[in-house]
């Protein structure tokens, strides 16, 4: 509708707020799983312990890509879908390329990477030609760079302390969570915010 009215500055702050809360429910939701992880593993039984670090990286990656759909959703309501289709071309490529050499060699994890490594740059693209394919204006590059280097580190430390039980968990993600928000310079009015959307009526004082 902004888009529609050529209300460009209005659509620009729209669409940065909305990003926002993106990269921070993203990093919540990642932070979360990847702690996790250690416990349900142990619960399903021992044959699955080897396979933590497939399964954190996967969260991590998958994580870390979902903020770059917005990207998406932005060239679509400027009537440019098609680079969005011609991105996802890109992507399937790759996938098939990567899982084709990874995958004979590393089994479950080359799968992981495969797949999480192609839906990242395939995430990171849309954003990129979104920023440069309309009039709507955004900052991206470092909230994506401190996405991919918190998860990152909660995914390691999700791995080497995989005996943190479901308490030790639940801390090391309010941690690595507020490191996030700290380094990306959220306000407390964006996490207010944030908050709100998860409350009834959605309001927050």
């Amino acid at each position: 509708t902004l888009l529609g009215h050529r209300e460009f500055l209005a659509a620009s702050e729209v669409f940065a707020t909305h990003l926002r809360i993106l990269f921070a429910v993203s990093m919540v939701g990642t932070c979360t799983l990847v702690f996790l992880v250690g416990p349900i593993t142990s619960l399903l039984g021992s044959q699955y312990r080897g396979d933590t670090g497939p399964f954190v990286l996967l969260i991590v990656l998958n994580g870390v890509a979902t903020p770059g759909t917005a990207g998406g959703t932005l060239l679509s309501s400027m009537g440019k879908q098609q680079r969005s289709v011609w991105i996802g071309l890109v992507q399937v490529a790759l996938l098939v390329l990567s899982f084709a050499v990874l995958w004979p060699r590393y089994n479950l994890l080359g799968a992981v990477l495969a797949s999480g490594g192609s839906m990242v740059i395939g995430s990171i693209l849309l954003l990129i030609t979104a920023r440069h394919s309309g009039p709507v204006m955004f900052s991206y590059r470092r909230d994506y760079l401190w996405c991919l280097l918190v998860a990152s580190a909660a995914g390691a430390a999700a791995v080497w302390a995989h005996t943190l039980g479901l308490f030790g968990g639940v801390l090391a993600c309010a941690l690595t969570t507020a490191t996030f928000f700290h380094l990306a310079g959220y306000t407390r009015r964006e996490l207010r915010t944030l908050v709100s959307c998860f409350l009834p009526n959605g309001a927050v004082k």
